[in-house]
């Protein structure tokens, strides 16, 4: 088994620097993405020579959310594929979207991620490398025989959760205080599934050959039943009643297991839930904080207020 111990002290020895929630929301409040810069350019150095451009932005960003996921890896080699997992992440929507062109779902236009310039035939090839074979071949499969595109990104999500599953319990006892916050991110991944695909008229058969039935807090019945509802509106009223969260609407679940998931986060990471627990609790609260800061500033280039921002968007 991985010793963890040196990572938990790097990832404890970060505590405060994180950006707190009152500092998010002072960034929300912002006009240009300029203004966001210079406020976090302290904790986000990298950003200091950056000009005011999206596309850089993000990618500052998430080059340095990589870097040092990549110095915790270093530390603990033998729990490389564990620091993967994190990285993939924030990695699968340029994936996903690299896989989509190379099935014909997306024009080349659509293709923002820098992955493009793998072409769109090598696109295989270079997904493998990237570690994304087995999704990539899954969600091909899978396409084949529904070609939905909405559920190729759900297969490499499902993929990544089966491999976050199987390594908590391969840490016996250290990795237990974990397994409720793998249950909220299955129920979440699960719920959304279900809400969207009914939603979008997807056929109850191929949302249910996503889904996750084990590893959640929700059995398989209730995730099938909730699919034989119909329609989004009644699984919505189904899965209430099965222990889900209380909310208006869709997204506001959504959000509510989001909360909940980062509240286990907040445990895991400030009271010391064994080391596996303080590692993965920075790590995914940063990233978190990366994905926030991302929105803000795309919030901001598409001119959304706010109170908006705030309420659909942060986590």
């Amino acid at each position: 088994m991985p010793d963890f111990t040196y990572a938990a002290v790097k990832a404890s020895g970060r505590k405060g620097k994180l950006l707190t929630e009152q500092q998010i929301m002072e960034l929300a409040s912002q006009k240009e993405l300029k203004d966001v810069i210079n406020r976090i350019k302290p904790n986000y150095p990298d950003l200091a020579n950056a000009s005011a451009d999206l596309v850089e932005y993000e990618a500052v960003l998430k080059e340095g959310f990589f870097k040092e996921v990549d110095e915790f890896a270093k530390v603990t080699p033998e729990a490389a594929d564990f620091f993967t997992l994190i990285k993939r992440q924030a990695q699968e929507g340029e994936a996903v979207e690299l896989l989509k062109w190379h099935l014909g779902v997306i024009g080349e236009a659509q293709v923002k991620t820098p992955l493009k310039k793998q072409g769109k035939q090598d696109a295989l090839k270079a997904l493998k490398r990237m570690g994304y074979g087995e999704e990539a071949e899954a969600a091909e499969k899978l396409y084949v025989k529904h070609p939905v595109p909405a559920l190729i990104e759900s297969v490499f999500v499902r993929c990544r959760l089966i491999k976050l599953a199987t390594f908590l319990e391969g840490m016996k006892g250290e990795g237990e205080p974990l397994l409720g916050y793998l249950r909220l991110k299955v129920d979440l991944y699960n719920v959304v599934t279900i809400l969207r695909g009914l939603k979008n008229g997807i056929d109850p058969k191929a949302i249910e050959e996503v889904l996750l039935v084990k590893e959640g807090a929700l059995r398989r019945a209730e995730l099938v039943e909730a699919l034989k509802a119909g329609t989004q509106a009644k699984a919505f009223a189904y899965l209430e009643g099965k222990g889900v969260p209380k909310a208006e609407t869709p997204r506001e679940l959504e959000r509510e297991y989001e909360k909940r998931i980062a509240s286990q986060l907040q445990r895991a990471y400030y009271k010391g839930y064994g080391e596996i627990g303080a590692i993965l609790g920075y790590l995914e609260l940063k990233s978190n904080e990366v994905g926030n800061l991302i929105r803000v500033a795309n919030a901001i280039e598409r001119g959304v207020d706010q109170k908006s921002l705030v309420q659909s968007y942060l986590i």
